[in-house]
């Protein structure tokens, strides 16, 4: 059955062995179903398009904790915040806390290896944001918001730009499909945009402008993404066209196109 306390909820690891003495023996039976398990206040959820479920956040040592900022803002009907951030809501609507200070949301998060049996523990992700509840929670908050997931999906749009450009490239593995294709050139745009996107994030307050707050992270995700590319053609040693006719350099101008079109008015 599924828990339906605290308690049991954290004591049900413990049931996954038998000890006799000085000997634990594991116990096999069948896990309880977690989708929509809300009573947990510390999990990150994502919506289960197949399911129509929210299902525990799987985690990625590779993505940042702002890049699911939905997750913890609630900005759609496909999040659900956890229950430790509904919890600052729910004291504000009651005036115990209020509504114009930081929230510093933390996030650990265990990566087992990948094996049904064992479920060993190989990596530890530990990530945090730091935003003014005034900007999520204010009279403004769903202009905030949509904003912010506005400027997320504009760096993810940049950084399709950067991972198109890599496949390009005489280094890319080319027996892998475009979609399953590891780009280590989108992995590097993301790594350096962690600190000033947190940066930016930090300093919005709801006093400021939505739009300019917009426009002024845009400027550094396109002059972040142009660095990026332009940092690999320095290492270029290969001029040569491809099959298709087209260089290296046809490739960054086509990135640069792409990077150049987002988030400009139609």
């Amino acid at each position: 059955p599924v828990p339906d306390n605290i308690p049991e909820l954290y004591t049900y690891p413990s049931r996954l062995f038998y000890r006799d003495g000085f000997k634990l023996y594991p116990v096999t039976f069948k896990l309880f179903d977690t989708a929509n398990l809300f009573l947990e206040p510390m999990t990150s959820w994502f919506w289960h398009k197949q399911t129509e479920e929210f299902w525990p956040e799987t985690p990625d040592p590779t993505k940042s904790m702002w890049r699911s900022f939905g997750q913890y803002a609630n900005t759609t009907d496909e999040s659900h915040i956890p229950g430790v951030v509904q919890w600052i809501r729910t004291l504000q609507d009651a005036d115990i806390l209020p509504f114009d200070f930081k929230i510093n949301l933390a996030k650990t998060a265990l990566v087992n290896d990948g094996n049904a049996t064992s479920q060993m523990i190989v990596n530890e992700i530990n990530d945090d944001l730091t935003i003014d509840t005034s900007v999520v929670y204010g009279d403004d908050g769903l202009v905030w918001m949509t904003m912010i997931e506005d400027v997320i999906k504009a760096s993810q749009d940049m950084a399709n730009a950067i991972k198109a450009f890599d496949y390009s490239t005489p280094e890319a593995d080319k027996s892998v499909s475009y979609l399953k294709f590891n780009s280590p050139l989108q992995s590097k745009y993301y790594s350096a945009l962690n600190v000033p996107f947190n940066n930016w994030l930090n300093a919005l307050n709801a006093d400021q402008d939505p739009d300019e707050q917009f426009t002024k992270w845009i400027k550094i995700a396109k002059q972040t993404a142009r660095q990026t590319i332009n940092d690999y053609i320095k290492t270029v040693r290969n001029f040569n066209a491809d099959s298709s006719g087209k260089t290296v350099f046809n490739y960054q101008a086509i990135a640069f196109s792409k990077i150049r079109k987002v988030a400009q008015p139609d």
